[in-house]
């Protein structure tokens, strides 16, 4: 999300510093989990490499989902497949239910989770606000195991990551994802409204999707295969290889703009409303990807999803998809920043992935008012 942080008191709390300089935008990147090295997890984990302080690995989601546009309602299933890769017997499973977050419900939102399953034998489970708990397992070191289970979400009506606004439709953490075992044991974070709750492994993901014929859909991963009509419904395929999530931004009044650099299709989704931003958009997707992929390596997937909306805050990352939020007081140097800054996250937060509980909240608040005053991340 883009949010500062602190610079006066300890350099490692920095988050990233954004110079505009003759058309490039050079970074210089102080990400405490990445750098100091302190209490923070991190993992560069692959579903195919084992790595035993991380679980469970290998995720495979499959999810089947019907949205109704009317009811701003999902239905649908979910199956997962991993590895117990942890060095000792799994005796339960969490998934966080981001949905479920009081700030949600008091907006209409929630999620169910029901007719759980793992491995084919119906499972005990409790569900405690974002919390899904499955219990009763005996999973072994390196075994193979999947859960899988009916879902029903519940979108509330509200400008955010999560929620419907008009006909624009934003489904960030959205479905029941795997929680992490790490070396602590199962990380179960609240929902932060003003930041990151989000700490999940990289998977892949098999994802249909069938909604009005006239929803015009950015998502993580690539479309395969035109879409199935039938009537005035569409159903869509997206298949995400090694990523941390899967999101999505729907709108029936979405136009959409396009161009390559390298072997990378960016696209920016935009509305009649917002035309002015699209060709500006687009041009500093593709140069931040330029600029990050020759500092950092290569940008890993085929596709880049940003979208324009309406939210709080300035713009949200979600592998192959960013958020940005615009308004007629959008200026050219917050776009550009906030544009890049979310793009920045693709590679620190998408490959690199972090935990952030060990963040104090508060001061993570209180030194973004400082940044601002003080000008340590900043576009020049």
């Amino acid at each position: 999300m883009f949010l500062e942080s602190n610079g006066d008191e300890d350099p490692c709390t920095n988050t990233m510093e954004v110079i505009y300089e003759e058309n490039r935008f050079w970074t210089a990147l102080f990400f405490y989990p990445f750098i100091c090295g302190k209490e923070h997890h991190e993992d560069t984990d692959s579903p195919n490499i084992t790595q035993t302080d991380y679980g469970p690995a290998g995720a495979h989601y499959k999810l089947d989902v019907f949205y109704d546009s009317r009811k701003h309602q999902i239905k649908g299933t979910l199956s997962v497949d991993f590895v117990n890769n942890i060095d000792k017997t799994l005796n339960d499973l969490h998934f966080n239910l981001w949905g479920n977050a009081e700030i949600f419900r008091q907006s209409g939102g929630r999620m169910k989770a029901d007719n759980i399953k793992v491995n084919g034998h119906k499972a005990d489970f409790t569900i405690k606000e974002t919390d899904l708990h499955i219990r009763g397992l005996s999973l072994k070191p390196e075994k193979k195991a999947t859960a899988a289970m009916d879902f029903t979400v519940h979108i509330p009506q509200k400008q955010d990551r999560f929620g419907w606004d008009g006909t624009t439709v934003s489904l960030g953490n959205w479905f029941p994802i795997l929680a992490v075992h790490d070396r602590k044991g199962w990380t179960i974070n609240p929902y932060y409204d003003g930041g990151d709750s989000f700490y999940s492994l990289n998977s892949d993901f098999d994802v249909t999707v069938t909604t009005d014929q006239s929803q015009v859909i950015a998502t993580t991963g690539t479309e395969v295969g035109p879409a199935k009509i039938e009537g005035d419904q569409a159903t869509h395929r997206y298949q995400a290889l090694n990523v941390r999530d899967f999101a999505m931004e729907m709108d029936p009044t979405y136009k959409v703009k396009s161009d390559k650099i390298g072997d990378v299709k960016v696209n920016v989704f935009y509305k009649d409303e917002h035309t002015r931003f699209a060709d500006a958009m687009l041009k500093y997707g593709t140069e931040s990807i330029e600029l990050f992929s020759e500092k950092f390596g290569a940008y890993p997937w085929p596709e880049l999803d940003i979208v324009t909306m309406k939210g709080w805050f300035g713009g949200m990352e979600y592998p192959q998809l960013v958020m940005v939020s615009v308004s007629p007081q959008t200026d050219q140097n917050l776009l550009k920043t906030v544009t890049s800054h979310e793009i920045g996250h693709q590679w620190f937060y998408g490959v690199i992935g972090n935990e952030i509980r060990h963040f104090d909240n508060k001061r993570f608040h209180r030194n973004h008012g400082k940044n601002e005053r003080h000008g340590l991340v900043r576009v020049l």
